[in-house]
């Protein structure tokens, strides 16, 4: 839902839905990617660093593994543009 809600330009309300699955499961990286990808449509670029360092730090300490590489070049790519 958040992210159509997002391709629908309705950006706040997917970052709503996103952080609200974030909250449920924290582990699922499907919904930590949702959550960057509505703080990048917003034009936040600060607060998707801000919560991929969140994420890598959750993942390592609860699983003993990073986030997948696309989750880190999907923020490393906001960052070259």
């Amino acid at each position: 839902m958040a992210e159509r809600l997002i391709e629908m330009g309705r950006v706040g309300d997917g970052l709503l839905a996103a952080l609200a699955a974030t909250t449920d499961d924290p582990l699922r990286e499907s919904a930590q990617r949702t959550l960057i990808k509505a703080h990048l449509a917003e034009g936040n670029t600060g607060e998707a660093v801000r919560q991929l360092r969140r994420c890598e730090q959750l993942f390592e300490r609860e699983l003993g593994m990073r986030p997948s590489p696309e989750l880190t070049q999907l923020v490393r790519e906001a960052c070259i543009t």
